[in-house]
């Protein structure tokens, strides 16, 4: 996932300045055919449900909300809670700087490229009949890297990690090379669900030297499938995961219902006594080499779970400034 969240965090002024990737559920026509993982955002309906809904009160109710909010929008030209719709990101190989990024959305382009001119080492290259704006921005510590992105229609734009991938991405939309949808490439990408907000699929899984996840666990994962979102019974997940072979994938169903097992324990101890009654369904199963977790989540035992952490934190807070004070 260090992927996604480094090429997610590097682009977010373009994710959200720009107009851009495809509201509703993922349409595999915009992705490439040789990718090998998938991810989606539905923004419109995560911001339609009932989990949405209950975040964006919340977030209204902070002090300063709407100025900044004002601020944000005269930023990126768009109001951020109505004229971004969704987003896609997919790439060659999970864990690797390798990836296309595709917004839907409505925005000023001319204000955002004029934002643009200002980045460090920008300038524009042009890929067929499409203008790329190239610019180079500082990723960690003395290391820099170039970012790219087009304006492709008024409601799409493209970012790439290298003029190679937008190149490929651009190529995908103007229909000049094979898309997911023809080739069907990523196997284990499941079909949408009703109610679904985030969608990942990621077949063939390597990890790069230095790039695999600590936990033994998730090394022996060979393609994996998620998707979260909120159905008429609350939030779901849904994944479904392949094991290197049987052995991995019977410990990996193990070690799962031990958590599950763990954390009813926990939850019976009285520091935890409102989370008891959470009302959660956990489902482990599969066979051979697969294996698959479901869970449904009533939206208040989520309301229920959120008012404990804050409780917790702000229990957490009010001691230290205690021990703070004790010692000056």
């Amino acid at each position: 996932m260090k992927i996604m969240k480094k090429t997610i965090l590097s682009t977010m002024m373009v994710t959200l300045i720009c107009s851009a990737a495809f509201g509703g559920a993922l349409d595999s026509k915009v992705v490439c055919g040789e990718a090998s993982w998938v991810a989606h955002v539905d923004i419109e309906a995560m911001l339609a449900s009932e989990t949405g809904k209950m975040f964006l009160a919340a977030a209204e109710a902070r002090e300063g909300y709407a100025k900044r909010m004002a601020t944000l929008a005269e930023h990126v030209a768009c109001d951020p809670l109505k004229d971004i719709r969704g987003v896609t990101i997919y790439g060659s190989q999970l864990g690797v700087h390798d990836a296309a990024v595709i917004f839907d959305a409505t925005a000023d382009s001319k204000k955002l490229i004029t934002t643009l001119k200002t980045k460090t080492a920008y300038k524009t290259v042009e890929h067929g009949k499409h203008t790329v704006h190239q610019w180079t921005d500082k990723m960690r510590g003395d290391k820099t890297a170039s970012d790219f992105a087009c304006f492709y229609d008024k409601n799409t734009v493209v970012f790439g990690t290298s003029i190679k991938r937008i190149g490929g991405a651009l190529d995908v939309l103007d229909t000049k090379s094979d898309t997911l949808a023809k080739t069907q490439a990523i196997k284990s990408l499941p079909e949408a669900s009703k109610g679904a907000i985030f969608t990942l699929a990621a077949d063939k899984i390597v990890f790069p030297e230095g790039r695999a996840p600590r936990a033994t666990m998730l090394k022996k994962i060979s393609s994996l499938a998620i998707e979260f979102g909120e159905s008429a019974e609350g939030l779901f997940v849904s994944s479904n995961m392949q094991a290197g072979s049987e052995e991995d994938a019977v410990n990996m169903r193990k070690f799962i219902q031990g958590f599950v097992a763990l954390s009813n324990m926990v939850r019976q101890q009285e520091k935890f006594a409102m989370l008891r009654e959470l009302g959660e369904k956990i489902t482990v199963g599969g066979d051979g080499k697969q294996v698959s977790v479901d869970a449904s989540l009533p939206v208040k035992s989520l309301v229920r779970i959120l008012t404990f952490i804050d409780e917790n934190h702000k229990a957490r807070r009010a001691d230290k400034d205690d021990k703070d004070s004790d010692t000056k």
